[in-house]
């Protein structure tokens, strides 16, 4: 299985915490594809629900530039559902 990180919305992943009453550190573990974290499909599902974005991973350090293109996404997103 090819390895992938999920980027979320600024705030999710406090959120996603409190739902499953876990640390914020193990959810960024998740979302990170580590699967040794205890419900690790069910984390990344929700994620994936609030609005997260999955990309593929291909070497331990995923692109900078391209987490930074999905976050911009991500806000942009966000401030057009608000307004």
């Amino acid at each position: 299985m090819e390895k992938t990180r999920i980027i979320v919305p600024h705030g999710k992943i406090k959120k996603i915490a409190e739902l499953f009453g876990l640390n914020p550190l193990t959810i960024r573990k998740a979302l990170r594809g580590d699967e040794t974290v205890k419900k690790f499909e069910k984390i990344r599902k929700v994620a994936r629900e609030m609005g997260g974005i999955e990309l593929k991973v291909e070497s331990d350090a995923l692109n900078v530039v391209e987490v930074l293109k999905v976050e911009s996404r991500i806000k942009n997103e966000e401030l057009r559902i608000n307004n």
